[in-house]
């Protein structure tokens, strides 16, 4: 069940009184950066209007520290946590309706479910050989896992547009291009830096791994979200707890008498 809570942390779902720092890098609407639309140049730009009271809601869903944060302006976002390591594993995001309809989920971080088997939606459908990009995050940097990239290194050129405020990869061959935002640094209203580090391996048909460095902002309210989830992992271990003691769970006869 999804219990709302009032927190001050980034990743927050329930009512809060003021915006907090931390709260602010949610914020779908960019402070001074411009702002590009989200995840693919297709997805309708977010509403402009200041996002200043965002509703949070937290709850452990197949092993995951789950936790959907709702915006005035009609925008979501759902992150999933590893409950071991707190990496965060799969970030969704949901423009504002238009006219009353739905917009479709934009996945930022982790990769989308795959497809319903049968007839798609589309005719034409990605080669099973092509590269395919996913963004999953490490501590420390945004991260993009690209693979069937086979070698050598020096085929795939990794630039940053800090104009366009994206990370470009391409080949040399002219065969891939991939343009990578980091909505993170837009609803932050963050400098896009214009370093990043690349790593390749020719293991399981190619690895590109392009990691960008998380700027000391990110770094400082992810680490107070952090501590908002540790709270809750302890409130809801405690409340388990006393369940068993009262509930099914079975019987404290020192302090639960039968009525």
């Amino acid at each position: 069940m999804l219990t709302p809570r009032t927190s001050n942390s980034t990743i927050g779902l329930s009512p809060i009184s003021a915006p907090s720092r931390s709260s602010a890098l949610l914020d779908p609407t960019p402070s001074t950066a411009p702002q590009p639309r989200l995840a693919t140049d297709s997805n309708p730009p977010v509403s402009q209007q200041r996002i200043k009271e965002p509703m949070r809601m937290a709850a452990m869903v197949e092993g995951r520290h789950r936790v959907h944060t709702s915006f005035p302006d009609g925008s979501e976002i759902v992150d999933e946590y590893d409950v071991k390591t707190e990496d965060l594993v799969v970030r969704r995001f949901r423009p504002p309706s238009v006219l009353g309809r739905p917009q479709p989920w934009v996945h930022e971080v982790g990769a989308p479910p795959a497809p319903p088997t049968g007839l798609s939606d589309s005719l034409l459908t990605p080669s099973s050989s092509s590269p395919s990009v996913v963004r999953r995050d490490k501590r420390h940097f945004f991260q993009w896992r690209c693979d069937r990239c086979p070698g050598p290194k020096d085929n795939y050129i990794v630039e940053v547009d800090t104009t366009g405020r994206r990370v470009l990869i391409k080949t040399k061959n002219k065969k891939f291009f991939a343009r990578l935002p980091i909505p993170d640094l837009d609803r932050a209203g963050l400098p896009f830096e214009s370093t990043v580090t690349v790593q390749h391996a020719d293991k399981d048909g190619g690895i590109l791994l392009v990691s960008y460095r998380k700027p000391p902002t990110i770094l400082d309210a992810e680490e107070r979200a952090r501590e908002e989830r540790r709270r809750e992992a302890r409130d809801w271990a405690e409340r388990a707890k006393e369940k068993e003691k009262t509930g099914r769970g079975g019987r404290d006869d020192g302090d639960c008498k039968t009525q």
